[in-house]
C-alpha cells in the first residue's frame, strides 16, 4: 500500500522525468499554452484593471507560432542551449520565451565563430588609461577571448 510520502515521492519522479523525456525524443518540452495565457492575462487585469478582450488570443497564436518554430528549429539547438533557455521548473513556461532565448544563443555563438578572435596584447605592451581612451577615436580594450564554441575565455578591461 502506498503511503502520502510514498505517492509524493512518486509524482516528483514523473514531474522530473517527463519533461527530460522529451527534450531527450528530439523535441521541446510540453506544457499547458492556455495555462500560461490565462496567467498571463490575471497579470496583465492585475498591473492594468482591465484587460483587452484580444489578450488572451494573441496570447495563444504568439504560443502556438513559437512552439511550432521551435519544433521546426529543435535540431539547430544545443543541449547546453536547450538546458540554459528551458527551464519550465524555474519560469513560467513560455514557447515565446524559449524560442528566442535558445534562437539568440544560437545566433550569438555562430556570429562568434564568424568572428576572427581579437589577439590579446603582448605581454610588454603598455595599458592605455582610462583618461586617454575616453578621447581617442580607437578603443583596443576591453580585449575578450573567445573559444571556438563561442564562450568566453577570458576578459581584459584594461
Amino acid at each position: 500500500m502506498f503511503t502520502t510520502s510514498n505517492i509524493a515521492l512518486s509524482a516528483a519522479l514523473i514531474l522530473t522525468i517527463v519533461p527530460a523525456a522529451s527534450a531527450k525524443d528530439g523535441s521541446p518540452p510540453s506544457f499547458d499554452i492556455q495555462k500560461t495565457c490565462r496567467a498571463a492575462e490575471r497579470a496583465i487585469s492585475d498591473i492594468y484593471g482591465s484587460v483587452p478582450v484580444t489578450a488572451f488570443d494573441s496570447c495563444m497564436s504568439a504560443e502556438k507560432g513559437a512552439r511550432d518554430q521551435l519544433v521546426k528549429d529543435w535540431a539547430t539547438f544545443s543541449k547546453a542551449d536547450v538546458e540554459l533557455c528551458m527551464r519550465p521548473r524555474d519560469f513560467q513556461p513560455s514557447y515565446v520565451e524559449w524560442f528566442t532565448c535558445a534562437e539568440m544563443q544560437r545566433d550569438v555563438r555562430k556570429i562568434r565563430k564568424e568572428q576572427p578572435a581579437s589577439a590579446p596584447p603582448a605581454p610588454n605592451s603598455r595599458r592605455q588609461s582610462s583618461k586617454s581612451r575616453l578621447g581617442s577615436g580607437t578603443r583596443q580594450c576591453p580585449v575578450v577571448e573567445i573559444r571556438a564554441d563561442g564562450s568566453i575565455v577570458s576578459v581584459l578591461a584594461c
